[in-house]
């Protein structure tokens, strides 16, 4: 992966992990105690419970991005659906940190996103989240792992 993109994607993750615990360290004392936890499929809040679910997804969300930091430091230690050998070893771990960094960045937001969604809502600015936005999500995870399993059976 070039230098330039996955500095944007590192930056990208970590601002958008940072943004999310600080909306919850910002508006959490002033939450009611009832908040969205669940969005249907149309994007409007269905499902509601305490708001200790927020913290939750904010820990996650620090956990999730702490273990994908991890794995790109010992992309060794990956899993892979091909065998790694010695003529392929440094071209499969350039695309497993890779596709790891595209992953944090893209999980990052979304659990800022839905952070962000769940105040919003629970202050009645917003109803739900964007379906939009969830699909892009979507496309975005997508095209990730198909650009990964593409090129690591061609890189085999």
């Amino acid at each position: 992966m070039r230098t330039g993109i996955r500095v944007i994607l590192e930056v990208t993750a970590a601002a958008a992990m940072l943004v999310g615990v600080a909306l919850v360290a910002l508006n959490y004392a002033n939450l009611p105690e009832i908040i969205p936890i669940h969005f249907g499929i149309s994007g409007k809040a269905d499902g509601f419970g305490s708001k200790l679910w927020l913290p939750v997804l904010t820990g996650l969300s620090v956990v999730i991005y702490t273990i994908m930091w991890l794995a790109q430091r010992n992309p060794q230690k990956s899993n892979t659906p091909w065998k790694i050998t010695d003529e392929n070893r440094e071209r499969q771990y350039k695309l497993i940190v890779r596709l790891l960094t595209w992953l944090k960045a893209e999980n990052a937001i979304l659990f800022a996103y839905l952070q962000w969604a769940m105040i919003q809502v629970a202050f009645g600015g917003a109803t739900g989240i964007s379906s939009l936005f969830m699909c892009l999500w979507a496309a975005s995870l997508l095209l990730t792992m198909g650009a990964y399993f593409y090129s690591g059976y061609r890189a085999r």
